[in-house]
Order: structure tokens, then C-alpha cells, then sequence
């Protein structure tokens, strides 16, 4: 009885751990791709890009910071829902986290990018062999690597919330409306991640629809994962 005890408050204090990070993830990553990459990168205009940049350089290398983290949460959430469904596969909820801990690498890479475009457009002091045009259209394509790198990082967390859905369907203690809603999730970022890498010109945006298991779970998670209880016999059916 005393370790299911200690199972539940390990259950209870994952859940928790994987919902706060989330929304804090969540809050840096509005900022950092709504409000900086948004509101300062034009599509196609390197002048107007460097312009804004320039005028907001402290805002972009914030959004850049804001993306690192974004990738160290993941990780942290990763651990969280590893723990938290460790009861009803150790495989699959493995497999969850190691596509979610690979998603987070490749985020950190695609800010590599940022990183590079920030020097290019606003130290271009050391790099006097370059034009101030072709300054600005290196760091225009070094931003749309980030996008391009990111995009393709999606699949991973695609196939992350794929199997999230079927531990969350399989488990006794969260809601199973919450797995069916997490599939169109992860097959909306499957299909905008293989569009954006295979389509030239993609433009559909199916993740825009299809986040609201993403924000239910999390909302689940803040709320109600302090409640789980296995200790009274309702384990989940073997994976």
C-alpha cells in the first residue's frame, strides 16, 4: 500500500511538473514566434527585416532566448509524461519522450540559425567584405533556415503526440476524449511539417486547427493530475 502511495505522488507530481512546463513553453513560444518573428521578419523584404531588427535588436535576441528555453521545457516535459504514463507502456511512453527530447534538438539548432542571423544583421563590423545588401539577404536566409529546420523538427513532435494520444487512450487515470482529441493534433503538425518540406510554397496551416488537445492536456494536467490515484487497484491494462 505504501508504494502505491509513492507511486501516486510520483504520478501526481510528473503531471504536474509536464502541465507547468507546458505553460510556460507555451507563453515563450507566442511571444517568441507571434510577437518577434512575426512582427519583425518580412517575407521576401531583407531591407525591411534588417530595418526592424535593427530598431528592436534587444526584442529579437530576446526571442531568441525565449526559443532556447522553449527547447530546455521540452526536454522537461519529455521527463514529465515519461513518468506520468511509465504505468501503461515503459516502451511507448520511452518512445514518446525520446521524439520529444529529438524535437527539442532540432529546435536548438533551427535558433542556431537566429543566432547567426543576429550577428549578421547587427554586427556587420567584422564582415567587410560583404555588401550591406547581401549582409541582409544572408540574414534573411538564415531566418528562413530557422523556419525551414523547425518545420521539419515538427514531424518529430507529430509522431510525439501520436503516441502520447494512445498512452492517454490506454490509461485509466486521464480522460480518453483527451487521446482521440491529441491524434488530430499530431496529424495536423505531421501534414503541415511534410507539406512545408516537400510542397514549394506551402501555405495551409492545419496545426492552427487541430492545437486543442495540445491545450486541453495541458489544462488537464495543471488542474486535475493532482488527483490521480493508482493506489486503489485501477491500473491500467498491460501494454
Amino acid at each position: 500500500m505504501q508504494h502505491a502511495e509513492s507511486t501516486d505522488r510520483s504520478l501526481r507530481r510528473a503531471g504536474l511538473v509536464a502541465g507547468s512546463a507546458l505553460l510556460v513553453l507555451t507563453v515563450l513560444s507566442v511571444y517568441a514566434y507571434v510577437v518577434v518573428i512575426g512582427g519583425l521578419v518580412v517575407d521576401g523584404d531583407a531591407a525591411e527585416t534588417a530595418s526592424k531588427i535593427a530598431d528592436a535588436e534587444v526584442r529579437f535576441r530576446i526571442g531568441i532566448a525565449c526559443f532556447a528555453l522553449v527547447a530546455v521545457l521540452d526536454v522537461v516535459v519529455a521527463w514529465g509524461l515519461r513518468v506520468l504514463f511509465a504505468p501503461v507502456s515503459e516502451i511507448v511512453s520511452g518512445l514518446a519522450a525520446a521524439a520529444r527530447v529529438a524535437y527539442a534538438a532540432v529546435l536548438l539548432v533551427a535558433t542556431g540559425h537566429l543566432v547567426v542571423a543576429a550577428q549578421l544583421l547587427t554586427d556587420p563590423g567584422d564582415r567587410a567584405g560583404f555588401t550591406t545588401a547581401e549582409l541582409r539577404a544572408q540574414g534573411l536566409l538564415q531566418i528562413d533556415a530557422f523556419t525551414a529546420v523547425w518545420n521539419a523538427g515538427l514531424i518529430l513532435f507529430g509522431f510525439h503526440l501520436l503516441l502520447l494520444a494512445w498512452l492517454v487512450f490506454r490509461s485509466s487515470y486521464v480522460p480518453k476524449l483527451l487521446g482521440i482529441l491529441l491524434v488530430p493534433a499530431g496529424l495536423g503538425y505531421l501534414i503541415d511539417s511534410f507539406g512545408s518540406t516537400l510542397v514549394n510554397d506551402y501555405s495551409l496551416n492545419v496545426g492552427a486547427f487541430t492545437f486543442v488537445g495540445e491545450a486541453l492536456l495541458m489544462l488537464w494536467l495543471l488542474a486535475r493530475s493532482r488527483r490521480i490515484r493508482l493506489a486503489d487497484g485501477s491500473q491500467p491494462p498491460a501494454a
